[in-house]
């Protein structure tokens, strides 16, 4: 595979997982400890609906340039997990010295949780890797007409119509619906599964292999214009089924968090930048994922959350770019060590 550095879409990818750091923002504890119905509230609502694309931009990503090889290195994969394994463990030492004082079985027992522990994003990209280029096959032995068939049914059954049984749902305070979900037994689990991955992937492949035109005007439209009906989505819940948690409008594959995700992607993609600075702290997005809820427990956000508007826009931005720039420096140390080891794995797997 051909390793491409374009600036414009590793700045995407340092955005994502800010985007990110500011989900977990919000649902550490953000969302549970700020004042109902008051600015702060709306504004972090708000934040949530701009942020919610992260997981899906990440993967569309993948998809744009990994289309076009079938050939996948053990070393990725590898390298992702031992990196969750040394961050679980260091983390765990630290909390449980530093503020649990846990010595003995019980430090041993938070350090292999936390080793062992499943993560969801780290579970489904690795199967995703993996299943791609069975994907790459396929796509390559089809025509434009039939890619672009394939991209509308699945939009259409895997997020309209699997949203909308969800939706009923939420509207009917049952579990009914679930039964005609058809991504699974339990509805759609809001996107947080390999069907909606592989759509996302299929996109990113789709952009890559018959690009079209969109210029930066009209992308910036659709970004402003998928995130209003996001946004209006998002009150109802609040302010109709007083649902603050989870909920469809929320979910990876609703339709306006898909549309979105593509209007972004095609913004940045038509940037011209070239920035060794941007590709260099781009290789950290994936740590950031990794570390940041570490220290989303550690800032004091219920001080902020219920303080002035400014000063938590400012705690946040300040927030998330430390814990950003903390993540570069911890994987530097991971590149120079252990990563450096895991490098010289030069396994690859030809489909």
């Amino acid at each position: 595979m051909v390793k491409e550095r374009m600036s414009n879409i590793e700045l995407l990818r340092i955005i994502s997982a800010l985007f990110v750091t500011m989900l977990h923002y919000n649902f550490n504890e953000a969302f549970r400890e700020v004042n109902w119905g008051g600015h702060n509230f709306w504004m972090l609502n708000f934040f949530e609906c701009v942020s919610i694309p992260a997981v899906n931009i990440f993967v569309i990503i993948t998809g744009y340039f990994s289309c076009l090889s079938n050939n996948r290195k053990i070393g990725k994969p590898l390298n992702l997990l031992v990196q969750k394994a040394v961050w679980g463990i260091i983390f765990a030492m630290g909390y449980g010295l530093c503020v649990e004082s846990s010595t003995g079985l019980a430090l041993m027992k938070s350090i292999l949780g936390s080793v062992i522990a499943p993560n969801y994003f780290v579970t489904l990209f690795i199967v995703l890797y993996i299943v791609s280029p069975y994907l790459n096959l396929m796509i390559s032995s089809i025509t434009e007409k039939s890619f672009r068939l394939l991209i509308i049914y699945y939009f259409l059954i895997f997020s309209v119509y699997a949203t909308l049984m969800d939706l009923g749902n939420e509207l009917l305070h049952t579990s009914l619906f679930d039964a005609g979900s058809p991504v699974g037994q339990r509805g759609s689990q809001l996107g947080y599964t390999i069907v909606h991955f592989m759509f996302i992937y299929l996109l990113g492949a789709y952009i890559r292999m018959f690009p079209f035109k969109m210029s930066i005007k009209k992308s910036i439209i659709g970004i402003l214009f998928s995130l209003l009906l996001l946004f209006c989505w998002r009150c109802f819940d609040l302010l109709y089924l007083n649902k603050p948690d989870l909920s469809p409008a929320l979910s990876y594959n609703n339709p306006f968090v898909i549309c979105l995700t593509v209007y972004i992607f095609l913004f940045f993609k038509q940037l011209r930048i070239n920035s060794y600075v941007i590709n260099e702290l781009a290789g950290a997005a994936f740590t950031c994922y990794l570390i940041q809820g570490y220290f989303l427990k550690e800032i004091s956000i219920s001080h902020y959350v219920n303080g002035s508007l400014l000063g938590m826009i400012i705690h946040i931005i300040i927030s998330m770019v430390t814990i950003y720039l903390i993540s570069y420096i911890a994987f530097k140390m991971f590149s120079v060590t252990l990563g450096r080891l895991l490098s010289k794995i030069d396994i690859v797997i030809k489909y």
